[in-house]
């Protein structure tokens, strides 16, 4: 018998249930629940604390949240959160909640086709089962006795089919949904901005935005054409030319406020994106 585990054990040993999420992604891609084959992207724990939580924000993806400790609301409509309660999404769609104590969830990214539409509930519903179902999940994958994969399977059919038997197929002809290419890169860009001084990693952009590091990665190339990456490079550059204009303060003063702390590391970089160094910038402009 496999153990059942529980949210102390999940916070005691949380690098650990990251690794078990990849494992269950791993082992089921693909899930299919007639008349619908589910792509899983993606399957994320996390944790907040009170004051924290998600603005409001959208995916390029279908998300599936269930709220597996603590206590929070959700945003426009006030519901509260609590053990159980369980939101979806599909593309497009903007939401937002908070905590009101430690809060741990766990997202679910992914596609379906044929594609459905999710329609909003006026209450979002609360299944404590589901919960109970997650916590065997992780359980039985973190043992791997065998047949792990088939139990998964059996656990994840059961909490997806109930989603999406609250929705009704696309029409063929309807056009795809999608999260619009302003929205997505502005969401990113915001966070960039607003994150100049600190010292960034995917992984950061990523958890903020919900949304896996791959997936992350290969929609911004998509849209943008660029990396999320060179895109935080060069949106510190940009703000180095603003300050070489508009304050007199150091080289080793701008670069810490843009996350460059070392002035020959920030000259070097800023001479691969413009043809002179930042104080022939400054010079030049103020003539």
């Amino acid at each position: 018998m496999y153990t059942v585990l529980t949210p102390e054990y999940m916070l005691a040993h949380w690098a650990g249930m990251r690794r078990i999420c990849e494992r269950i992604v791993k082992a089921n891609a693909h899930l299919l629940l007639s008349p619908y084959r589910v792509f899983l992207h993606d399957m994320r724990l996390s944790q907040e604390d009170r004051g924290g939580g998600m603005g409001q924000h959208g995916h390029a993806h279908y998300e599936l949240l269930l709220f597996i400790d603590g206590a929070g609301m959700l945003h426009p409509n006030g519901q509260p959160i609590q053990s159980g309660t369980l939101i979806y999404h599909a593309p497009e769609e903007l939401h937002a909640w908070q905590p009101t104590s430690r809060v741990i969830k766990l997202a679910f990214q992914f596609e379906v086709s044929p594609r459905v539409v999710l329609t909003t509930p006026a209450v979002w519903p609360c299944w404590p089962d589901a919960v109970q179902e997650m916590l065997r999940l992780f359980g039985d994958a973190a043992q791997q006795h065998p047949g792990w994969q088939d139990r998964a399977r059996c656990h994840l059919g059961l909490l997806f089919s109930s989603v999406l038997s609250r929705g009704q197929i696309m029409p063929t002809d309807a056009p795809p949904s999608r999260v619009a290419t302003r929205d997505f890169v502005t969401l990113v860009d915001h966070f960039l901005r607003h994150h100049l001084a600190q010292p960034l990693h995917l992984s950061d952009i990523a958890s903020h935005i919900n949304m896996s590091e791959r997936v992350l990665t290969a929609r911004f190339r998509q849209e943008t054409g660029e990396t999320v990456m060179s895109r935080l490079l060069r949106l510190r550059l940009e703000r180095v030319n603003e300050l070489l204009l508009t304050t007199d303060a150091t080289l080793a003063d701008i670069g810490r406020q843009v996350g460059i702390p070392d002035p020959s590391y920030l000259c070097r970089c800023y001479r691969k994106q413009y043809p002179i160094s930042p104080r022939q910038y400054q010079r030049s402009a103020s003539r």
